[in-house]
């Protein structure tokens, strides 16, 4: 069998989920916060996945409100994993283009604030915590991204959020990052505009295990 990587030259989403899911990340009773269009699946399907919202016609509609019902609908400890890939593109494109086609079909062709979009990927951890079973894992997607000649750190932001201010060594729900995959894309420089730093040609699965105490 073709060894698993960090870093792989995967086509499309779902060969990097397939990937993944050998690692026994997707194993069991898995929810999909950010069902969408099934993009993530079509590779690899849980035997029993649970989405959010089958017939939600893209994930751009989550918001942090409806994460926390989630919770009451659902129940605490109540899946082995827990996939959220949000939308955590932060500006849109300014033309019509492929490139903002692609973004209109994400929901992601709409500016956003960066404390918005902080705001939507901790909210969406905090409560795949309460949803995901001791021992479970919580999957999420993001990118480190430059805005306006700026490095917006969304990995690192959201790791050291876990670390520093929620993932104390006596919450019971805490998270504890386990591993991390990086898939290669490309968003070329706008023209017209110089650069000022190394264009972000990769997004990131973060892979957390809730604390089994």
């Amino acid at each position: 069998m073709k060894p698993v990587m960090s870093l792989g030259d995967w086509p499309t989403n779902a060969h990097m989920i397939a990937d993944v899911a050998k690692l026994g990340y997707l194993d069991g009773r898995v929810l999909d916060l950010t069902y969408g269009l099934g993009r993530f699946w079509t590779q690899h399907r849980p035997a029993h996945l649970i989405t959010n919202d089958p017939e939600r016609p893209a994930d751009h509609h989550v918001d942090a409100a409806n994460l926390r019902d989630l919770v009451t609908e659902f129940g605490r400890d109540s899946f082995d994993s827990v996939v959220f890939d949000p939308p955590y593109k932060l500006a849109g494109t300014a033309t019509p283009s492929t490139e903002s086609m692609i973004d209109a079909a994400y929901g992601v062709n709409q500016y956003r604030s960066a404390a918005t979009v902080t705001e939507l990927l901790r909210s969406g951890v905090r409560n795949s915590s309460y949803l995901v079973k001791p021992g479970g894992h919580v999957l999420v997607k993001c990118q480190d991204q430059v805005v306006s000649g700026n490095v917006v750190w969304q990995t690192y932001g959201l790791v050291n959020w876990l670390t520093e201010y929620w993932n104390t060594p006596n919450t019971k729900h805490r998270l504890d990052l386990i591993a991390d995959f990086k898939f290669p894309s490309y968003r070329p420089q706008p023209a017209g505009r110089s650069q000022l730093n190394a264009r972000r040609n990769y997004s990131t699965l973060l892979v957390f295990r809730r604390n089994s105490k």
